[in-house]
């Protein structure tokens, strides 16, 4: 059954959640792996050809669902957010899948941002392991504020593994 933001979900089933907008390339999975660890919610998160797709089930399901909507990375922006309450499901653990994005995939991709103050400290620190580094290709940290600087892709996919340049130096 689709249910629409204002109807209450039945904690006993699960959550199966279509998230679209900038959603894809500014942190969203970690950012949805980080809050169900928190509110102890088990199933997944994946990127899809449209954006993301997040099944969830446990006690705090209500409240995960809710922030979802209202605690986004700085970055990303929620355009559509269809909620499908669906069975329990099996699993006890939180996972981040790999994305299942087809050919005719059409997620926005965010704009490339300029160099955030931590990211440029970091390459005139000698002490840093990226001290002079010329690509600067940002690694998606807990504390991100921002996207991978690196847009140099093989494909609208936007798992880590493909997201830099193969065969430099992290």
């Amino acid at each position: 059954m689709i249910l629409n933001s204002e109807q209450k979900m039945n904690t006993h089933h699960s959550a199966l959640v279509q998230i679209t907008g900038i959603v894809q390339g500014v942190g969203f999975r970690p950012f949805v792996y980080r809050l169900a660890k928190e509110l102890q919610i088990s199933g997944s998160v994946r990127n899809d050809g449209s954006g993301v797709v997040v099944k969830g089930c446990g006690e705090n399901l209500p409240e995960f669902l809710r922030r979802l909507r209202s605690d986004v990375p700085p970055l990303a922006r929620i355009d559509s957010f269809t909620l499908e309450e669906q069975p329990p499901l099996s699993t006890e653990n939180f996972t981040i899948l790999h994305s299942n994005t087809p050919e005719n995939a059409n997620a926005e991709i965010p704009a490339d941002i300029c160099l955030c103050e931590k990211c440029a400290a970091e390459i005139v620190d000698p002490r840093n392991r990226r001290f002079h580094y010329p690509f600067q290709l940002h690694r998606l940290r807990p504390t991100l504020h921002h996207r991978q600087r690196g847009s140099l892709r093989p494909s609208q996919d936007l798992d880590e593994r493909l997201s830099h340049v193969r065969g430099l130096p992290a």
